[in-house]
């Protein structure tokens, strides 16, 4: 049990942390390319009904069981606001930025339970450029981490650069606190599928980190929520869960989140979310990614004023396997320049 908790929480925590924190210059990063093919839920459900996905990625309870992968993340945003009133520019605003992301993990046995070791290092940055009133604005941020992680801690040494200062950061944050939080996060994502009104099996996301979820109630879940399901079974099994701009725009409305620009009559083009997973032909896991595209504009006019605006998000995120080693710095565990904090 110990060891399928660990193991699972680690690989969350991981996604997790570009979650948090935030393109891929191809707009490629997540994809997973193949020849697919659009699918029913029943057609899905059949492709994946050998899948367990307690054994995709091999068998925690054997003696010689190790397991690791990388993560990468690379995403990009932007945004124009114009506020005009008799033909005249009243106020404007532009902001960009992304995130990038370079993550390694290692599980492997220790005694009778597993040890988690991972490193990388992740970057933000943002820019905003603000004109009213005839007086501009501008600000810049950026942060830069190298992370580390044990069965214990997660560590951060920050860089902080944002309104003219800098400052240096060491924290290490309790590992259950952030499992916490993440499968909190996590439960909460899952909303969409129970809206679909799709019963999930008992164990599922929100009941815990011991998942015993059947890979095809899940997609069939995603099917009824609006997900388009696409298969590729040329070499084992690759899939693709995506959402268009339909979709979009509904959970956008339907959510509790305030943007600064109106969404009523917000064109989305052809904007696509798609999940991607591939399998082997034994059912073991071999990749996984998200990639978004998302471009949006809007125009609003009434008596002679108007709001303008547009906003694009590209890029990805991508789960690879990796059968390399993960060395953490010397002494970590007892370096008390890392400061614990709460969550």
């Amino acid at each position: 049990m110990k060891k399928t908790v660990l193991a699972v929480a680690s690989i969350l925590l991981a996604g997790s942390l570009v979650a948090f924190a935030g393109c891929d210059k191809g707009n490629n990063v997540g994809v997973i390319k193949g020849d697919y093919k659009e699918a029913t839920a029943a057609e899905a459900a059949e492709a994946v009904k050998n899948i367990e996905l307690d054994k995709a990625f091999g068998d925690p309870s054997a003696e010689d069981f190790k397991f690791g992968f990388e993560l990468k993340a690379d995403l990009s945003f932007s945004m124009n606001y114009s506020v005009s009133a008799n033909s005249q520019t009243v106020s404007q605003m532009k902001a960009d930025g992304g995130v990038e992301a370079n993550y390694r993990l290692v599980i492997a046995p220790e005694g009778e339970a597993f040890s988690a070791t991972g490193k990388g290092d992740v970057s933000v940055n943002a820019n905003v450029n603000q004109s009213a009133a005839g007086k501009d604005t501008s600000s810049k941020s950026e942060m830069s981490a190298n992370i580390y992680q044990d069965s214990e801690y997660l560590y951060l040494d920050a860089h902080i650069a944002a309104e003219g200062t800098e400052r240096d950061q060491k924290i290490k944050l309790s590992f259950d606190d952030v499992i916490d939080a993440v499968i909190g996060g996590i439960g909460g994502a899952f909303t969409v599928i129970d809206d679909a009104e799709t019963e999930l099996p008992d164990g599922g996301i929100s009941g815990g980190v011991d998942v015993e979820m059947n890979l095809g109630t899940v997609i069939s879940a995603l099917a009824e929520a609006g997900f388009t399901v696409s298969l590729d079974q040329s070499s084992g099994l690759k899939i693709k869960i995506s959402a268009g701009k339909e979709f979009i725009l509904g959970a956008i409305e339907d959510s509790d989140v305030q943007l600064p620009i109106p969404v009523e009559g917000m064109d989305f083009g052809a904007s696509e979310i798609a999940i991607y997973l591939s399998f082997d032909e034994s059912g073991k896991f071999v990749q996984a990614g998200v990639n978004v595209n998302i471009t949006a504009a809007t125009e609003v006019s009434a008596q002679g004023s108007s709001v303008k605006a547009d906003v694009n998000v590209k890029g990805g995120v991508e789960l690879k396997l990796f059968n390399g080693t993960v060395t953490l710095p010397e002494g970590i565990a007892d370096d008390e320049s890392y400061e614990l904090q709460g969550m």
